[in-house]
């Protein structure tokens, strides 16, 4: 599913490459990225559809919504490039639906996998919807002041392509002079020269916008912990996390797709909490340039 979007994703945004490697439509073409993003969409309805009916119809249900949230809000972001200025609370609502929503859609389908009650799947979309959103800003911040070793991008990317990110739209509703300085560089026709990209740079962190998503973040993590102990899925056992730079799976904290019963006969859900490398609630984006994206917390659900 995640694949699926990022094969649309960069076609969208002309990105040529991606972690180090070129896009797909960049090797294969526009059509055929279109196509094996498609496919990947529906493998992922193809792999719900073969697990216990008992959860099939709600998962499918849940994948769909996820779908239809996920184009709306990508809708949204291109539209954004048509405009000159654009509203906070647009640009919350547009990363809550595309990346909020495929975290929210991913750890409901845990949960309804591990035979978690309706309480514990809306807190556990809670989790992730809040944890994508974070996701999505940390994200914005490495559009701009990433390390190009670490997130495979150029630096100043998301400069380059004049993306209107939550920093960006943040800075430009700062109501300062330099976010007015922003908003008019974005507004006039002709590209930006390489040269002026850390003048920009810099006129977005005058802002507070830096910052601001810094905080943003951290805010955000902490109330996504806050629906994870909430849900009351006790923590089975802690391994060290993924490197989120590399991609890495999170491990499944052994005994993947194990059952077992309560002295009352029951199963319950299981939350397997994968320790972060790095302290979660802080943002490892160094001045300058970023060090580490966001060590975040994985979850693995499963039956006890």
């Amino acid at each position: 599913m995640h694949n699926f979007t990022l094969l649309h994703d960069d076609v969208m945004d002309r990105d040529r490459v991606r972690r180090h490697r070129a896009t797909a439509w960049t090797v294969f073409g526009v059509a055929d990225a279109i196509l094996a993003g498609d496919a990947l969409l529906a493998l992922a309805t193809q792999c719900l559809a073969e697990v216990s009916p008992a959860c099939c119809a709600s998962a499918v249900r849940a994948l769909s919504r996820c779908t239809t949230e996920l184009c709306h809000g990508q809708s949204l972001d291109v539209s954004f490039e048509q405009r000159d200025r654009i509203e906070m609370d647009e640009c919350l609502t547009m990363a809550a639906a595309k990346t909020g929503a495929l975290l929210d859609c991913a750890y409901s389908h845990g949960a309804l996998a591990g035979g978690a009650n309706a309480r514990q799947v809306q807190l556990l979309g809670d989790f992730g919807r809040r944890l994508g959103l974070a996701l999505q800003l940390v994200d914005d911040l490495l559009g701009i002041w990433g390390d190009q070793l670490v997130t495979g991008k150029p630096v100043y990317s998301d400069l380059m392509s004049r993306k209107k990110s939550l920093v960006v739209t943040a800075a430009m509703n700062s109501g300062t002079a330099p976010g007015q300085m922003l908003a008019e560089l974005y507004q006039r026709p002709q590209p930006f020269d390489p040269d002026e990209l850390p003048r920009i740079a810099d006129l977005i962190e005058t802002t507070g916008a830096r910052e601001w998503a810094d905080r943003r973040a951290a805010h955000e993590i902490t109330v996504a912990a806050e629906s994870l102990v909430a849900a009351n899925c006790e923590p089975e056992g802690a391994a060290p996390g993924p490197d989120p730079a590399r991609g890495a799976a999170a491990p499944d904290g052994g005994g993947r797709g194990a059952w077992r019963r309560d002295r009352s006969g029951s199963s319950r859900c299981r939350a397997v909490a994968v320790a972060c490398p790095r302290p979660c609630g802080r943002l490892a984006v160094g001045r300058g340039s970023a060090r580490d994206p966001v060590a975040f917390p994985a979850l693995v659900l499963r039956r006890r």
